[in-house]
């Protein structure tokens, strides 16, 4: 499962191509594919950045332009 998530965070099927020395913010919940999504993050040499959830927009927007993310990957709760 984890290649096949790589190779489509490779290709830019999922919005954002992901390249190797990437920073990939993440804002999800704890669930079976966040975790796939991550391993595939990293099998391409790139770097999870966790984003809390909890936290309102604007401090999601700070932190991620802190850590000088790439992209950014969140699940359906967030979509919008």
């Amino acid at each position: 499962m984890v290649s096949a998530v790589a190779a489509v965070l490779r290709s830019g099927e999922a919005g954002a191509v992901v390249d190797t020395g990437d920073r990939v913010a993440f804002v999800c919940h704890n669930a079976p594919c966040s975790f796939a999504y991550q391993m595939a993050v990293m099998a391409l040499g790139a770097s999870c950045v966790n984003l809390n959830w909890k936290q309102p927009q604007n401090v999601l927007l700070h932190m991620a332009r802190t850590a000088r993310c790439d992209s950014l990957l969140a699940d359906k709760h967030f979509a919008g």
